[in-house]
């Protein structure tokens, strides 16, 4: 193994992190996470320490395909409060061009994202065309030297990265979850050279296989999204216009954030407006509807706009009554 003055260099960026690293000038950031961390400075790995904390078991989350959603918006906010940066967003595929593996989950193939991490952590000079190893023992940590290299810091940056990343998202999915993802483990763990049995996971592999589970990306994800909007009708929600609406544009909108689209979207919410019992109401709408089919443009902001300033209005003059569902009568 190489060393220079006694230290093992690949042990510094695998195992320990430790402050070999440069140390650098202060750039001119917005948040503490836009900055290159090391652990091996103090401040920076209270950063990373708070960055990769587990949540508490009753916080954790088993990621399935009925809390897509939920899985998606905690990426999200991940994503920009702990910078995760373009080792997430920024998926090199072709000569300049990249993808994101949270909005382009179903655009991205995992070979895709594994390629990545070899140029991470097994082949620092590969690119997007290198061919990923076939055997998973092959899959070992390439020895850098951040003090005297500047590519290879660069690449001690990204590594560290890429543990935060996979500490978190492994602190935060339930132990059900954590068995299935381990199913794949040859697909996001590299090998430690020394044979230490200090391995590391790739976090962004880690997020590509997780977000792949649960993307409803496929027909018929989105069929079953479309079919609920589709489906949406005022008595559910004892006619308050407010709360159907959210729930269209929740459904709408995670169809449009993995990429598809929904022609009928304004269609399918006149219809579900146009089933509240309010006649004054439902008048005002029509009209809108009739506009519409004469040829008048609309997007779906626009209607629930429209439909929001008549309910609003209705009500403060109290005359529009939201009705609740009759209680079934038990008996004696």
């Amino acid at each position: 193994m190489p060393t220079r003055g006694g230290t093992n260099y690949n042990s510094i960026q695998v195992q320990n992190m430790s402050t070999l690293a440069p140390a650098k000038k202060h750039p001119f950031i917005f948040a503490p996470y836009d900055a290159d961390l090391n652990p091996g400075n103090p401040e920076d790995r209270k950063l990373i320490l708070v960055a990769s904390k587990e949540a508490a078991e009753d916080k954790k989350i088993t990621v399935k395909q009925s809390n897509a959603k939920e899985f998606l918006d905690m990426v999200l906010n991940d994503c920009s409060k702990f910078s995760w940066g373009a080792i997430v967003h920024k998926i090199e595929i072709g000569v300049d061009k990249f993808l994101s593996i949270v909005k382009d989950t179903r655009k991205l193939s995992l070979d895709q994202v594994k390629n990545a991490a070899l140029r991470i952590w097994g082949n620092t000079a590969a690119t997007f065309a290198t061919p990923f190893p076939t055997d998973p023992d092959d899959m070992k940590i390439a020895t850098i030297d951040p003090v005297n290299d500047q590519d290879d810091e660069k690449i001690f940056y990204k590594r560290v990265r890429s543990r935060m990343i996979a500490d978190r998202l492994l602190g935060t999915i339930s132990t059900s979850t954590r068995k299935t993802l381990f199913t794949k483990k040859n697909h996001f763990t590299w090998l430690d050279n020394d044979n230490t049995g200090n391995n590391i996971y790739d976090g962004p592999s880690i997020l590509f296989l997780l977000m792949e589970s649960v993307n409803p990306n496929t027909r018929v994800g989105v069929s079953d999204l479309k079919a609920k909007i589709r489906t949406t009708r005022m008595e559910a929600f004892e006619h308050n216009v407010s709360d159907m609406l959210d729930e269209i544009e929740s459904s709408y909108n995670q169809i449009t954030e993995l990429g598809y689209k929904h022609d009928d979207i304004v269609m399918d919410t006149f219809d579900s407006i146009l089933s509240s019992k309010n006649q004054i109401f439902r008048d005002l709408i029509q009209r809108t509807k009739d506009d519409w089919e004469m040829g008048k443009d609309m997007e779906l902001s626009e209607l629930a706009a429209t439909a929001m300033t008549k309910y609003n209005n209705m009500i403060r003059q109290k005359i529009y009554r939201r009705r609740t569902r009759k209680k079934q009568k038990s008996l004696p």
